[in-house]
């Protein structure tokens, strides 16, 4: 058990991983959560030998990396991941906060970083690779173009003997319909090797037809989703509204729309805003005022886009 004197804290008399756990938790300060962690767990990185050491859950180490790396302070949570080997016996105890860590990389843009973290994660933290990691480095490298790369870590995998995963071809889906250059019909062919599309890789699929002019093909595969009993999201319904919505397809726009509540699927802000701004753009200011009227009442507020949108498709009506 850590001194009293290592941090100002009231430790419990009898200090336990899942106590550490809510302290970390608790604590709002990821740096102060982090001291906290440290000085917790100070005999248990010594030895494990050590009178009444702390060793701390996988669960513990995941929501720290996370809290640190949320907070921008990478460099600490790439130490803690580190020094968390000593406390696990296990590979797949640490895979948690490592797969966090890459995640996080990503969203601080940093996509090089997460290449070599993973790449690096056979020798400094004694993690082999996975399919997730893979799935988790891919994800990083095609949300910000690195697709060459994206490419060869693929090949990688395969060569490793991991099959591609439903989340592994997701994200190649992404990346071949994110790409204007590439030819929309190769993103086909990898959706129809899908062994199991979810709604991910329709949401994928639907969108990069919408956005190549192929609205019918799309509406063919959002029919086929609901006809295999895939449930489509928030998104699903949102990409076809909104794309249904600037073709001038209104009625079949507020078809969809009826449909989506018909579901239980709440439509949220930008589901709104974009019938709205079809309604209004296609000289059906009459209708986009309903469905602001409804979007207040359902207590989604509007933004300054929504009633911007309202205000000139009134305008374009009075002339």
């Amino acid at each position: 058990m850590p001194s009293a004197n290592s941090i100002s804290v009231k430790w419990p008399k009898t200090l336990t991983a899942d106590h550490l756990h809510r302290l970390v938790r608790a604590e709002r300060d990821p740096r102060r959560a982090l001291e906290l962690f440290d000085a917790a767990t100070a005999a248990a990185a010594a030895s494990a030998s050590a009178p009444g050491p702390i060793t701390p859950s996988p669960a513990t180490v995941s929501l720290l990396t996370s809290r640190l790396a949320s907070a921008g302070l990478l460099p600490h949570a790439s130490s803690l991941l580190s020094r968390s080997r000593a406390f696990f016996h296990s590979a797949a105890e640490l895979e948690p906060p490592f797969l966090t860590l890459l995640r996080a990389f990503s969203r601080a843009h940093r996509p090089l970083a997460a290449l070599h973290l993973f790449r690096s994660a056979p020798s400094d933290l004694a993690l082999p690779h996975s399919a997730r990691s893979y799935t988790a480095v891919l994800a990083a490298l095609v949300a910000h173009s690195q697709l060459s790369l994206a490419r060869s870590i693929l090949a990688d995998m395969r060569a490793a003997g991991f099959a591609p995963t439903t989340a592994t071809y997701n994200v190649l889906l992404k990346a071949h319909c994110s790409d204007a250059a590439a030819p929309i019909d190769d993103a086909l062919r990898l959706f129809r090797n899908i062994p199991k599309p979810d709604a991910c890789s329709y949401n994928t699929a639907i969108d990069g037809l919408c956005r190549r002019g192929r609205l019918v093909e799309a509406l063919d595969l959002f029919s086929e989703m609901v006809a295999k009993e895939i449930a489509p999201t928030v998104v699903t319904y949102t990409t076809v509204i909104h794309w249904l919505a600037r073709e001038g397809c209104f009625d079949d726009a507020l078809k969809v729309f009826d449909e989506m509540g018909r579901r239980g699927i709440v439509p949220n802000l930008i589901t709104y805003s974009s019938l709205i701004d079809g309604l209004c753009k296609g000289g059906r200011s009459a209708s986009a005022l309903e469905i602001l009227d409804r979007m207040i009442k359902e207590r989604k507020l509007p933004n300054m886009i929504t009633y911007s949108s309202v205000m000139m498709g009134f305008v374009r009506n009075a002339d």
